[in-house]
Order: structure tokens, then C-alpha cells, then sequence
């Protein structure tokens, strides 16, 4: 170091060359001392810099995994064993889990279509929905809204292997079908793209209370669309369309858009090998909503709907005492084809369904396919969550969905894990069992990822 600082020294400082004049073979004692002193300062103060550098990424987030296997070419998802759970926290409300650029490419807000309508499918994909209430569409096309995005995960490890098979996780937000927002289930798509998925979370169209173009099939054309076109966005990014999988995910009304997706919709080219199912309703039928006293398991080896209030050791009770709550909803789905009609709907308790009711009826033979209940292909694997404490989508609603399955000899295709201390919500409370709960349906999903998604020799 000290000779090349000479050298440019020689070369660069016009007082060298006075000196070369004087005596070419020659530099002053008192010069080289000098060139020496600074170049221990220099080591020092950059020693004292890489310190400093150091200090700083290892203190600035605990959370931040290190650049090594990237940097060295290797997928930062090589051992997907790892625990990833205790990187979530609780913020505003809901789950977060930060995606950092060291996974991959992560894009936000990307519309699930080109111009300004999204294609009608249900008309033209030849669906399990009967015709009867084919007039719900009336032929149109829909207008595209703010909703129609979603973000997109792709993993380093994918980024490098564009010609395999990937398979692609999309989530869907819950909300009651008439709010929250994609980001609710960020933290997911960030999980599993860590451990090497491509994933996706998106928006759309939320039901509304003065609206005759939303309703529940809508949103199932969005779901397909939104499929469509993360297909063409990873062909556009160089990945092999052909060797694309598909699952879809939700939470609460997420993962009954996703049962209903995955159960009637058959979209060229783009199959579904699994649903994740956290807490959703696959009924809006009042008897179908019940909660359960917390149990260990009490409903994981359940085969029969008769057997249901045996396992749980009590009577089981409505979820909601008001069973106006369930007609809103119907109601909604057929895109409030029946708002003026609701209140006769209702016996003159004001609380129980008229089920003798003309109305009734006309609404629930179109609100009923939209209950997943009503349309399981249980050729399709199914991973359920579901809460001894939850009294909004009552854990029994699992043992209604699992006797499908059990009746079609399909017991193996549909899964529980049971967080019996947590509400509908999901969150463990600090409940150690329910935290190790927790902990049990991520590595769950991640077996199913793996199980279900074709891998490369």
C-alpha cells in the first residue's frame, strides 16, 4: 500500500517531480515518515468504517436475513424446514411480515386487466351454476374497478429456474365480502415466497348494498381473470406458462371465494390442486352456523354430521341469534336482487327466517350456489383452520364440509388444524398451544405446496 502511494504520489503531485529533479533515486526522509503516518490513519479510519457498516445491518433489523446464499448464486430458500413464523408481528389490526428484495422481485397494484372491462366468463366457461340464474349477468361484461389488483412474490430461486414447474399460491382477503383490502394477507404471500412459491395476493370488487352489478359471481370472474393474468405476467417475466400450477387461499370470506372458486370454476389451462381454507363459511344457512366450547380436536375425526354435538359435548347453539345477518348476505350475493323483500322474509319475531316465505325461497335458490357446500368436488385437497372460540364462522362448519368428502370415500383430501383457544380472528392470544398450532398449519401448507405442486427431477 505504502509503494503504491508513492507511485501515484510520483505520478499525480508536481511537487514529486521537483524532487525527482533533485535526486531521482532519492525521497526525504521527513516525507516518507509522513506517507507512512497517513497510511496507518487510512487503516484505522477504515477499519473504524467497516465496523460501523457492520454494526449497522446487524442492528437495523433483526428480521433481515443475510445476502450470502444470494450473493453466491444459491436459492435463499434452499432448506424450507426453517421456522418463518417467528418473523410475524401484529400491526393495525392484522398480520405483517416484511418482504425484503434479497428474496426476489416483488411487485405491487398490477391490474388483473388490460383495458377497462373484465371478461364475463361466467356466459362462456361453462360453470357448475344451473341457468336459472344466468339473468344475475344479463350479458355484460364488467367495468373494471380500483380492486382489480393484486401483488405478485416471485422468489430468487424461481427467478433462476423460469423452465421448471412453479407453482403459483394466490390469496384472498376476507372481509365479509364488503371490505378489508388485499394487504391483509400480505404477510402470507410474503411467507411462502420466502420458502421459495411463487405467490400472489389480490383485490376486488367488494359486494355492495346499492349495487345490482356486484354480486358473489362477480367476484368469482375476477378471481379467474386475476388467474389469467398472473399467467401472462410470469410468461412475460420469462417462466414456462405451461409448466404454471395454480392454489387458491383465503381467510374468513377469502377462503369461501376460494372453496367456491376452486369447486365450480374450470378455466382453460389454469387447474387448481388445492385450497387453503382458513376459517371460511361454507354455508350461509343459519343451521349450518354453529360455535363450539374449546375442545382438543373435538371435531378432527368427525365422518358424521349426526355425531357433531356428541364430539363437542353440548348443544350447539346459532352463531348469530338474528338470522336477518344471513339474509343480508344472500341478498348481497345475488347482487340485491331481493332488498325490498327482506323484512317479510322474517318471521314476526323479527329474529328466524321464513323459510315458507315465496321470496325466501326465490332468494336462496340463487343465493344456494354460492355455498361451497352445495358445489365440493372433493377430487380437489382441501387444508382447513378453524377456532373452538370462534363466533362468527362456528368450527362445526368443518364437520359439515368434511362429511362431503367422507361420503365421496375423498377422507384423505380434506384436512383441520384446530386452534381451539383462538376466535375468528386467528390470533393465538399468546396462547403457547395455539402459537405451536399456528406454527403446525404453516409447515401444513408448506406440505402441501410440496405434495401437490409438481417438482423437477
Amino acid at each position: 500500500m505504502i509503494q503504491d502511494d508513492e507511485d501515484d504520489f510520483k505520478m499525480g503531485n508536481p511537487a514529486a517531480v521537483t524532487l525527482d529533479k533533485k535526486d531521482e533515486n532519492a525521497t526525504p526522509k521527513k516525507f516518507k515518515k509522513t506517507i507512512i503516518i497517513l497510511s496507518i490513519i487510512a487503516v484505522l479510519v477504515l477499519g473504524i468504517m467497516i465496523s460501523f457498516i457492520f454494526s449497522f445491518h446487524l442492528f437495523d433489523d433483526d428480521d433481515e436475513e443475510e445476502p450470502t446464499d444470494i450473493e453466491s448464486g444459491k436459492s435463499d430458500t434452499s432448506d424450507k424446514d426453517d421456522d418463518q413464523s417467528q418473523n410475524i408481528y401484529w400491526e393495525n389490526g392484522g398480520f405483517s411480515e416484511p418482504w425484503y428484495d434479497i428474496f426476489g422481485n416483488s411487485t405491487s397494484n398490477i391490474p388483473y386487466v388490460e383495458g377497462n372491462t373484465i371478461e364475463n366468463t361466467y356466459k362462456s366457461g361453462g360453470r357448475n351454476f344451473i341457468s336459472e340464474i344466468g339473468d344475475i349477468h344479463e350479458g355484460k361484461d364488467y367495468q373494471k374497478t380500483e380492486r382489480n389488483i393484486y401483488d405478485l412474490y416471485i422468489p430468487y430461486s424461481a427467478l433462476q429456474t423460469k423452465n421448471n414447474h412453479h407453482g403459483v399460491l394466490l390469496f384472498i382477503h376476507g372481509g365479509a365480502w364488503v371490505g378489508l383490502y388485499k394487504e391483509t394477507l400480505t404477510h402470507l404471500a410474503s411467507r411462502y415466497a420466502k420458502m421459495g412459491y411463487i405467490t400472489a395476493n389480490m383485490g376486488y370488487t367488494l359486494l355492495s348494498n346499492n349495487s345490482s352489478d356486484t354480486n358473489i359471481f362477480r367476484i368469482l370472474d375476477e378471481i379467474g381473470t386475476c388467474l389469467n393474468q398472473i399467467k401472462i405476467k410470469l410468461g412475460r417475466e420469462g417462466f414456462s406458462t405451461d409448466k404454471l400450477e395454480f392454489a387458491v387461499g383465503g381467510y374468513s370470506a377469502g377462503a369461501h371465494l376460494a372453496l367456491l372458486f376452486a369447486y365450480t370454476y374450470n378455466l382453460p389451462d389454469i387447474k387448481i390442486k388445492f385450497v387453503i381454507d382458513i376459517v371460511g363459511p361454507i354455508s350461509l344457512d343459519p343451521e349450518h352456523f354453529y360455535s363450539t366450547n374449546p375442545k382438543e380436536n373435538p371435531l378432527e375425526n368427525i365422518e358424521d354430521v349426526n355425531t357433531i354435538k356428541d364430539a363437542i359435548g353440548k348443544v350447539l347453539i346459532p352463531t348469530q341469534d338474528n338470522e336477518s345477518y344471513y339474509l343480508t348476505f344472500m341478498n348481497a350475493f345475488t347482487g340485491n336482487k331481493f332488498t325490498n323483500d327482506l323484512y317479510q322474509m322474517l318471521n314476526e319475531d323479527k329474529n328466524k327466517i321464513n323459510k315458507e316465505n315465496e321470496k325466501y325461497k326465490e332468494m336462496y335458490k340463487i343465493a344456494k350456489h354460492a355455498f361451497p357446500i352445495n358445489k365440493v368436488n372433493t377430487d380437489i385437497p382441501v387444508l382447513c383452520e378453524y377456532c373452538g372460540n370462534d363466533g362468527t364462522v362456528g368450527a362445526a362448519q368443518y364437520a359439515y364440509l368434511k362429511k362431503k368428502y367422507v361420503e365421496a370415500n375423498k377422507a384423505d383430501n380434506i384436512e383441520l388444524v384446530y386452534m381451539r383457544f383462538s376466535e375468528h380472528i386467528t390470533h393465538p392470544n399468546n396462547n403457547t398451544d395455539d402459537i405451536l398450532t399456528m406454527k403446525k398449519m404453516h409447515y401444513k401448507i408448506l406440505s402441501y405446496m410440496n405434495k401437490y405442486f409438481t417438482k423437477d427431477n
